[in-house]
């Protein structure tokens, strides 16, 4: 297999050398295909920097929309900044304080039995004489 980066650097090189194995090869069309590989790489890539760029537009202007409407929940109008938003800590924080949690008991499996322990009843094997036929 030949490398693609020694055919787009040397491409005449690259058909001498396929024409003295006596092989033919399009090393024209293999360019031409890179190439446009490469173009639609690169718009894909262009798309996705645009993509990203629009999210991170769209994230923050959700995040005004937040503050106003928290701001209106609190009587300021669409003008005034949402300064009790900025403060107040969420709800979840203030119904129970870190330090008045009351511990919640896990749920646990049933104790295992303790093993006694069992006299062997068994035997040791002995040799039985063998027979005579």
């Amino acid at each position: 297999m030949i490398d693609i980066n020694l055919i787009r650097e040397k491409p005449e090189w690259v058909k001498e050398q396929i024409a003295k194995l006596g092989e033919q090869a399009s090393i024209d069309e293999i360019l031409e295909a890179d190439n446009r590989r490469r173009k639609i790489i690169q718009e894909l890539e262009d798309l996705r920097r645009q993509r990203n760029e629009d999210s991170k537009r769209i994230g923050a202007l959700m995040g005004k929309a937040r503050k106003l409407e928290v701001g209106l929940q609190h009587g300021q109008t669409a003008e005034q900044p949402p300064a009790a938003a900025q403060t107040e800590r969420p709800v979840r924080q203030q119904q129970q304080p870190r330090g008045e949690r009351v511990a919640q008991p896990r749920a646990t499996r049933p104790a295992a039995q303790p093993r006694t322990a069992q006299p062997r009843t068994a035997q040791p094997r002995t040799a039985q004489p063998k027979t005579a036929q």
